[in-house]
C-alpha cells in the first residue's frame, strides 16, 4: 500500500549567529544550507528566510513577534532555526520564543532538536 505524503509544512526560516558582522553572513550561508537539508528530508517548505544578524536580543523577540504575525495571518505554518541556543539566552527564553510560537498555532522546528510544543491545557 502506498503511503499517504502529507501536506508540506510551510515555515519562516531564522538565522542567528554570533561574531561580528563579516563572519555572520558565512555563518548564515552555511545555516540555511543545513536547514534546507533538514527540510527536504521532511517534507517542510521554506517559504521566508529572516536574519538575526547582530542583533540583540530585544530584537529576537521582535523578530518572532513579527513571525508570530505572519504565522496568525496564514501567511506561514511555523517557524524552524538550527537550534534553540543560537536564539536565545537563557531557558526561559528559548520557552518564551517558542510559547510566543504555539500561541498563534503555529509549529516550532529545531533542525537539531525536532519539534518543540508546549502542551495547551483545556
Amino acid at each position: 500500500m502506498a503511503k499517504r505524503r502529507e501536506r508540506p509544512i510551510n515555515v519562516i526560516a531564522y538565522l542567528s549567529t554570533d561574531g561580528n558582522m563579516y563572519s555572520a553572513l558565512g555563518k548564515e550561508k552555511k545555516q540555511l544550507r543545513y536547514i534546507k537539508e533538514y527540510a527536504n528530508a521532511h517534507n517542510i517548505h521554506i517559504v521566508r528566510t529572516m536574519n538575526r544578524d547582530i542583533a540583540a536580543n530585544r530584537d529576537v523577540l521582535k523578530h518572532f513577534n513579527t513571525m508570530a504575525s505572519l504565522i496568525a495571518n496564514g501567511h506561514a505554518d511555523g517557524v524552524i532555526v538550527v537550534n534553540t541556543e543560537a536564539i536565545s539566552v537563557s531557558m526561559a527564553d528559548a520557552y518564551y520564543k517558542v510559547g510566543v510560537i504555539a500561541e498563534v498555532g503555529g509549529t516550532f522546528i529545531s533542525v537539531d532538536e525536532g519539534r518543540l510544543a508546549l502542551r495547551r491545557e483545556a
